[in-house]
């Protein structure tokens, strides 16, 4: 099962890194995208593989973003995967994957 959650421009949660509001406002902009595909008929966040990639995903980003590797926010973040029932391979679908996505947003000069 492929999943794809563009977040868009995420900003930034806190003055000082807090790796735990920076996760709310990555898991927010997560919640509202999911809850924008649901309302369209997405069953895939159905899956509870597909939920444990994200939420490692949503975790990895926050973690990147408080890191200061990536300067001040804003930032895009995507991030995408494929998880397969248990989490083992599965003939002829893809192995489990997970890509994340952050770049610094432009700033206003």
């Amino acid at each position: 099962m492929s999943w794809s959650l563009s977040l868009g421009e995420v900003a930034d949660a806190t003055e000082s890194p807090d790796a735990d509001a920076q996760h709310w406002a990555v898991q927010q902009a997560i919640t509202e995208q999911i809850d924008t595909q649901k309302a369209a008929g997405s069953t895939l966040y159905d899956s509870s593989e597909v939920c444990q990639q994200i939420d490692a995903a949503a975790a990895a980003a926050a973690a990147l973003l408080t890191s200061g590797t990536l300067g001040e926010g804003p930032w895009f973040v995507s991030l995408s995967g494929h998880a397969n029932p248990g989490h083992k391979p599965t003939p002829g679908w893809s192995n489990d994957a997970i890509t994340i996505h952050v770049s610094q947003a432009a700033r206003p000069a």
